[in-house]
């Protein structure tokens, strides 16, 4: 499990935004990012960001496919699986990161 530390942010359709929190269930092959927080001596990352290779283009991703819905996409939770399946699909097909699931740990809309 991977929680991203800095909240999203991101504009919805009709002038809306939301609020969230975003969390990872990374598959057990993926080890870099324990590894990376064990060690003493590796770069410390960009203060919002955490020791997840890949961490920048994840939260691009996560933007990309948030920006622009309708807000019904995070506040109903059909919405917001399908949003989930999409972020994972993205994931897959532009990083080296395994994710099992994605989770939403907080959302405000307004």
């Amino acid at each position: 499990m991977y929680v991203l530390p800095k909240e999203f942010l991101v504009n919805l359709s009709q002038g809306r935004f939301a609020k969230l929190g975003v969390g990872l269930v990374l598959g057990l092959e993926e080890e870099s990012i324990h590894l990376a927080a064990k060690d003493k001596e590796a770069p410390k990352p960009p203060e919002g960001f955490g020791p997840l290779p890949q961490e920048a283009v994840i939260r691009d991703i996560i933007t990309d496919t948030l920006t622009d819905r309708d807000a019904g996409n995070l506040t109903e939770r059909e919405g917001r699986e399908r949003l989930k399946k999409k972020i994972i699909k993205v994931i897959a097909k532009r990083t080296d990161v395994h994710v099992e699931d994605v989770l939403f740990t907080d959302v405000a809309v307004q």
